[in-house]
Parts: structure tokens; sequence; C-alpha cells
């Protein structure tokens, strides 16, 4: 947890306009996602202390917009991803398929779309409360 927590506060250095979080998901009852959810908690605190703003993606969210389907399988999201990016960078794993269709729908949702992505991926924006950011 101690790594992860430096990695990203790491990367918060680099003063985002807004950093985009997976929703943790509290399916199972034991100590993993307890531990996922405080590490929410503490990574949002830090973000929240230092004004910089965040927004929560559940996963069907993140689901959708890489493949269509809030359903769909890990390696369906991972290879939608690398069909659609790989081209660019190097996706290579369940959790880098996520992240990255994470960062793809951030940036199309301020207008910044990396890639032609249908509509029936793109629906995946709404519902969102992606923060208003101050325009330079």
């Amino acid at each position: 947890m101690h790594q992860a927590v430096s990695i990203i506060m790491g990367a918060a250095r680099m003063q985002p306009d807004v950093v985009a979080i997976e929703e943790p998901l509290l399916l199972d009852k034991g100590d993993t996602s307890l531990r996922l959810a405080e590490l929410h908690g503490a990574v949002k605190h830090w973000l929240w202390a230092r004004s910089i703003p965040y927004v929560d993606v559940h996963l069907t969210k993140v689901k959708t917009y890489a493949t269509g389907n809030g359903g769909a399988k890990k390696d369906v999201v991972l290879a939608a991803m690398i069909a659609r990016y790989g081209s660019r960078l190097h996706i290579g794993t369940d959790d880098e398929a996520d992240a990255m269709s994470l960062l793809a729908a951030a940036l199309d949702a301020y207008g910044q779309p990396l890639a032609d992505v249908p509509d029936s991926h793109r629906r995946a924006l709404s519902g969102v409360e992606w923060p208003k950011l101050a325009v330079a």
C-alpha cells in the first residue's frame, strides 16, 4: 500500500487539473476490499487537502467506455483497449487497460478525446459528475 500511495502522490505533484479515480468495489467481505476503500479515502483526502479536484468513476462506466458493455469481462476490456490504443502505447495487463479507459474517458469528457469512440461507448460519460475546470 505504501508504494501505491507514493506513486499516487508523486503523480499528483505534477499538479493535474483533475484526477479520475475508479470507485472501489466492495464485493467481498475480506480484508482486501476494506484496505482498498481505506486507500481510496486517504488518496481523496490528500487530493482534497491540496485543492486538486477529483472524480469517482464507477467500474461499469470504465468498462462501457472501453467496450460499450458495462458488464464486459477483463479480457474483453484489455482486447478493446489494445485494439484502440495499442499502436500508441503498450497495454499489458487488465489493470493497465482499465486505467487507459479511465484516462481516455476523462480526456473525452473534457473535449480532448484520444481516439474516435462510438456513441455506445461515449454514453459512459453521462452520469459522471465531472468537475468544472478553471479556464487558463
